[in-house]
């Protein structure tokens, strides 16, 4: 894997949510988020204004001083849309800010991702940035692929320079 600052431009999605534990995240064989994910995939359809329609998001929102062996934090299953007029019932809007963002991209088994994560962590800790905000998105190749444990994914972690004082 390799790491890279990428600069993105605002992009907003219109998805569904879900508040999840960390340590609590199976439900079985197929994690919460998997879950989130079939039950949006089901009603993609009723989202106008859609745009690149090759790309599903995961976006996970931490709160404050983040625990994830109690917190919840939230996860957001969603597209990118033009518009986020014309919002569906029991979905909401998540606008991911432009800016700078630490990226890796991954192909693979669905079960290795969070290596994908401890790599990108670790790869920003030794850099010359830091995070910069609690929250984070997986950006997923739309595929049916992804039914068969394969993944292709692109992990984007906001992030600033880190000021030396």
């Amino acid at each position: 894997m390799e790491a890279s600052i990428v600069r993105i431009n605002e992009k907003k999605i219109i998805g569904m949510s879900s508040n999840l534990i960390l340590g609590q995240q199976t439900g079985g064989k197929v994690s919460k988020v998997s879950m989130l994910h079939f039950r949006f995939e089901r009603r993609i359809g009723e989202i106008k204004h859609r745009i690149h329609p090759e790309w599903i998001y995961g976006i996970f929102i931490d709160p404050p001083n983040y625990d994830p062996i109690t917190d919840t934090f939230k996860w957001i299953a969603g597209v990118e849309v033009h518009s986020s007029d014309d919002v569906p019932p029991g979905m909401e809007t998540f606008t991911i800010p432009g800016g700078s963002y630490a990226a890796v991209s991954y192909a693979g088994e669905s079960q290795n991702t969070d290596s994908v994560y401890d790599f990108l962590y670790s790869w920003i800790l030794n850099s010359d940035y830091e995070i910069a905000a609690a929250f984070g998105i997986e950006k997923h190749a739309f595929t049916e692929a992804d039914r068969s444990g394969k993944v292709q994914m692109e992990l984007l972690l906001p992030v600033r320079e880190r000021h030396c004082e």
